[in-house]
């Protein structure tokens, strides 16, 4: 699960919890890590993470440091990470709680909820109800004739803006592009051909 570059904080003394959770999550670079709650508390970030991972183990001499995270930053969606055998107190409100011994499921678990959320609170809509509204509005000035190839005639109509967005994405290379679609080098040319997809501004082919 790709997360956005410093989305996730991780208060803990040491490097192992962040990079624990950057390798959970498959991108160490979205995670953001500050040594304790003084240190959370002059951070500047002004616009809360997406998730703050708080180290509160009683083995690392941090089961103090929720109530002090929260303080420091109460709009944040805060989860203590604690030891097997500890309360699930945390001196704190809590988001929620990763008991040792977790996984990267729990990890990316955790994330997947804070960024629904997210979505939620921005009253965002995913890409699905969107698609599903723009449909219905195709199918009513289509008239739904039986005779039309609709699926055929609706990916086409797909395909081509998420194939010339990847390549933007991409900067024009056609191998990068071709691994993020997911299909064949030569296949991704085919396309490209068919539908007359130019490549980026000032970008060639690679």
């Amino acid at each position: 699960m790709m997360a956005e570059p410093g989305a996730v904080l991780v208060v803990s003394p040491s490097d192992w919890l962040a990079l624990r959770v950057g390798r959970s999550l498959g991108s160490p670079e979205a995670v953001v890590r500050v040594p304790d709650p003084q240190a959370l508390a002059r951070y500047r970030r002004q616009r809360p993470f997406t998730i703050c991972f708080v180290d509160a183990r009683h083995t690392a001499g941090c089961e103090e440091w929720p109530a002090r995270c929260r303080k420091a930053r109460p709009l944040e969606r805060f989860v203590w990470v604690v030891d097997p055998w500890q309360p699930a107190n945390g001196g704190g409100e809590a988001y929620g709680y990763l008991r040792e011994p977790f996984g990267p499921a729990e990890v990316r678990a955790w994330l997947t909820r804070a960024r629904e959320e997210e979505r939620l609170a921005k009253g965002d809509r995913s890409l699905e109800d969107h698609l599903y509204d723009r449909f219905q509005e195709f199918l009513r000035d289509l008239g739904a004739s039986p005779g039309v190839r609709l699926h055929d005639l609706v990916w086409e109509q797909l395909e081509r803006p998420l194939i010339a967005s990847v390549l933007e994405w991409t900067g024009g290379n056609q191998t990068r592009a071709a691994r993020i679609l997911g299909i064949h080098r030569n296949t991704l040319r085919n396309k490209i051909r068919k539908f007359g997809i130019a490549p980026p501004p000032g970008r060639g082919r690679a």
